[in-house]
């Protein structure tokens, strides 16, 4: 019941997350930027499309990656812990 609340408010992000990036496709140019050298010049392109679902995709699962992480933390077994003083800081 407690992971109803985080679960509603990750949705919700990823709701207005993919509602900007749908919003904003129409104003990238054809070619967008997507690597630049140590000047701040670009030196790599994709085009739009590509841009769009690289951003909704990093957008999506590395968010869900950390929670997924942060969810799981508490289920790993002490014993594949390895810290000095393993019992003191996991009391």
């Amino acid at each position: 019941m407690k992971l109803i609340a985080p679960l509603f408010a990750l949705a919700i992000c990823y709701v207005l997350f993919f509602a900007y990036v749908i919003t904003s496709y129409a104003s990238l140019p054809a070619h967008v930027a997507s690597h630049f050298d140590i000047e701040g010049r670009p030196n790599g392109w994709m085009s739009r499309g590509t841009c769009v679902g690289f951003t909704l995709g990093l957008g999506l699962l590395v968010p869900a990656f950390i929670v997924g992480m942060m969810a799981g933390a508490g289920r790993i077994p002490v014993s594949f812990i390895n810290l000095p003083h393993r019992d003191y800081w996991l009391a």
